[in-house]
């Protein structure tokens, strides 16, 4: 991927007032835009479409040209502070409703004062800064594409077809390398070639344009994955270890070294590719069934179900997911550890992939999931492999949101929650939130959490014996 220029030697989050005297010296052009105001959204769509669509760039708005004709940053007269926020949204708005797809960016708000730029106490300066894009063409909603020429200060719309050609042709690359890491599953000895595994992709950016490197030492990654999750269930790893650019994390537990128990990979990109292997009951019948998982609340009521479907259903493969969202919910916090020692946020991007899955019936311990197994049937995997979202794409990995207005807690739930919602639509599990009222769904994952207490008591009770 192509460097980013920057006029600064440290990144956008870090800058203050005093870095900006740097820009006295840095022109207008290809990376460089100067706006004393911008209040024309579609002035905006335009800059940051042809920041995107060339070699990326910095548009910094407050500031004037220098008025002895050089196009380096002059008067520094700052946006009022009252405008900042209307500014801020509408960049916004400008990038998701004129332009096709809409480009990443980023912005930095320095308030004044600042005597060494002359800048007022009650204004600041906005900074977006727009990496160069591998999504292109970033297409106007005039249906022009707009590119950076040389020193001009104007976007100009591009007309080349090979320039066009060019740009379609630009995220390929990453486009075949995330389809290859997606394709990558574990190999399989022929005893795990039969058990169940569910492989977490986790990344900040599928487009790799954001993905931090890691820029702290590894021992205190170590730390992350030896260290236990604050209110959710924790992750044991009894072996960490280094590669080349990446840690493996792995859980041993009653495991032999030649089984693939949780694996954790962590790289250099701060992307993840865990494995987590799930609980199968193979070749089993109801009544077995009932034996074995005598401790869960509802198994008479599945058994019954399952011998509802006819002679066909004495011997089964059943998957145990009781454990699964607590799984998920440990997953979020710790991936979202790791992140804050590389500095990113803490919303990412996942796909899932379920392994060995062929002929398999989802088993949880929950009321309202075995009510919707008889009134429309039991669920049964047809396929060994299951990806979802679907697709290899960059652009088909969900979005792992962490609104800023949740307390840690509450935004590591929200992120389990939804990466246990993809897992489920690849299952065919008949309940989710959208389907029911808000106090519905608050109740059915207290029954998932209570499920998952369950499951580990049974886990627990078993390593004893």
């Amino acid at each position: 991927m192509q460097s980013q220029y920057s006029p600064f030697d440290k990144d956008i989050d870090d800058l203050k007032s005093e870095d900006l005297s740097e820009l006295r010296s840095v022109s207008e052009g290809w990376h460089v835009e100067y706006k004393r105001e911008l209040t024309c959204t579609k002035a905006m769509a335009k800059s940051l479409s042809a920041f995107a669509n060339t070699y990326g760039g910095w548009l910094f708005v407050g500031i004037d040209e220098a008025k002895n004709g050089e196009p380096v940053a002059g008067d520094f007269v700052g946006i009022p502070q009252y405008s900042i926020d209307d500014l801020l949204q509408k960049l916004r708005q400008s990038a998701s409703s004129l332009l096709d797809p809409t480009p990443y960016f980023r912005t930095k708000v320095i308030p004044g004062p600042c005597s060494k730029l002359n800048l007022g106490r009650d204004s600041s300066i906005v900074i977006v800064q727009i990496p160069h894009s591998l999504t292109t063409p970033h297409v106007h909603k005039d249906g022009r594409i707009y590119r950076r020429v040389a020193d001009g200060s104007e976007p100009k719309p591009e007309t080349d077809r090979f320039v066009l050609d060019q740009l379609r042709r630009r995220g390929s690359s990453v486009k075949k390398s995330v389809k290859k890491w997606v394709k990558r599953d574990p190999e399989f000895s022929k005893q795990e070639a039969k058990t169940p595994y569910l492989r977490c992709l986790l990344c900040v950016d599928p487009w790799q344009q954001k993905s931090p490197q890691i820029n702290t030492s590894r021992s205190d990654v170590r730390n992350v994955f030896e260290s236990n999750e604050t209110g959710t269930v924790s992750i044991p790893f009894e072996s960490i270890y280094s590669s080349s650019n990446e840690i493996i994390a792995r859980q041993l537990g009653s495991n032999t070294a030649e089984t693939l128990g949780l694996t954790w990979k962590f790289r250099s990109d701060s992307s993840s590719d865990i494995v987590l292997p799930l609980t199968l009951y193979d070749d089993v019948n109801p009544n077995t069934l009932v034996q074995k998982l005598d401790e869960y609340n509802h198994i008479e009521k599945f058994a019954k179900l399952l011998q509802s479907q006819g002679p066909g259903y004495s011997s089964l493969r059943v998957v145990d997911l009781n454990m699964l969202l607590p799984a998920l919910l440990a997953v979020a916090s710790k991936y979202r550890r790791l992140l804050a020692l590389v500095g990113d946020d803490l919303a990412f991007y996942c796909k899932v992939r379920l392994l060995n899955c062929w002929r398999i019936i989802p088993y949880i311990d929950v009321t309202q999931v075995l009510e919707q197994y008889e009134k429309h049937g039991m669920p049964m995997v047809m396929e060994s492999e299951l990806t979802a979202p679907k697709g290899y794409h960059p652009d088909s990995f969900a979005y792992i949101a962490s609104p800023d207005f949740f307390i840690n807690l509450q935004a590591i739930m929200l992120q389990g929650i939804t990466m246990f919602v993809e897992v489920a639509v690849a299952l065919g599990l008949p309940i989710l939130p959208s389907e029911i009222s808000e106090d519905e769904c608050v109740q059915l994952y207290n029954n998932y959490f209570d499920a998952g207490d369950r499951a580990r008591h049974l886990y627990e009770n078993r390593v004893k014996n």
